[in-house]
């Protein structure tokens, strides 16, 4: 049965958000293998009131998680999603950042009662730099631009940019989708602006299959039509011995082709 994980966070600790599937796992806070992430920032449709959002995407959950951060203490929407996880009865789980764990907001949130409390490792301190997550931010949409332009031609005609998905009730955008009908097939193709070079060891391989799990919601929606040959392009490969391998050895054992562009960033 799927769980669902209502996750409330500060939009500056998006960084974090991304691999809170991978976190809470680490942390034995779910074992289900069939998850969904339900983000209220993501979810919510233009137009519709933000409260009445939050309230209807919660009352479908299993779980709330928050991620408690020098960022998150700030937030009014974080406070508000966890008085309406107390109001609801729903399992509040905590994620708690570096130098967080004797902070008066953890202390507010366990005052409503929590189910359980995990201190992340060191790698998920909250960026105390917002511009530096901003600029990551460009640079992945900038890339994302270059490799859709060299999609624009014959050999690739019909192919969708940000084409809409949906798995499992999970809503999603693939970044490029051609179904090639004489072939019989549908490519999927995500474009990933990591730097691995930059990524703590420990980190590689839970990014790795985070790539790998989103791809493959991806992959369960079309797999219904037709056969999906997916990947995932990447600028360049890594220069740290031995992490290329380690990075293709993963998504190759989950079926995904990985391209590897020979393009420095700074040059976009």
């Amino acid at each position: 049965m799927t769980e669902r994980i209502f996750l409330s966070y500060a939009y500056a600790d998006r960084e974090i958000a991304d691999q809170v599937e991978e976190l809470l796992r680490e942390g034995g806070l779910v074992t289900n293998s069939d998850l969904v992430i339900v983000d209220p920032r993501k979810a919510t449709k233009a137009g519709e009131s933000i409260r009445e959002a939050i309230r209807d995407q919660m009352m479908t959950a299993d779980k709330v998680v928050i991620v408690i951060s020098a960022n998150s203490a700030q937030s009014h929407w974080v406070s508000y999603e966890a008085g309406m996880a107390s109001a609801l009865g729903k399992p509040v789980y905590v994620l708690v950042c570096p130098g967080m764990e004797q902070s008066t907001f953890l202390e507010m949130i366990q005052a409503s009662g929590t189910a359980a409390v995990v201190t992340l490792p060191e790698g998920a301190r909250s960026s105390p730099d917002p511009a530096a997550f901003d600029e990551r931010v460009k640079r992945g949409r900038q890339f994302e631009a270059w490799e859709r332009s060299r999609w624009n031609g014959p050999d690739h005609e019909g192919v969708e940019t940000e084409a809409p998905t949906v798995w499992k009730g999970r809503r999603g955008r693939i970044d490029l989708r051609l179904v090639d009908e004489e072939e019989g097939h549908t490519v999927v193709v995500e474009t990933k602006a990591t730097d691995w070079d930059k990524m703590a060891p420990h980190r590689v391989r839970p990014n790795a299959l985070r790539h790998a799990r989103q791809l493959w919601r991806y992959i369960g929606a079309e797999l219904e039509s037709r056969p999906v040959l997916p990947a995932i392009v990447y600028p360049t490969e890594p220069g740290s011995p031995g992490r290329k391998e380690e990075i293709e050895a993963i998504l190759h054992e989950r079926l995904i082709q990985v391209v590897w562009r020979e393009l420095d960033l700074d040059d976009l």
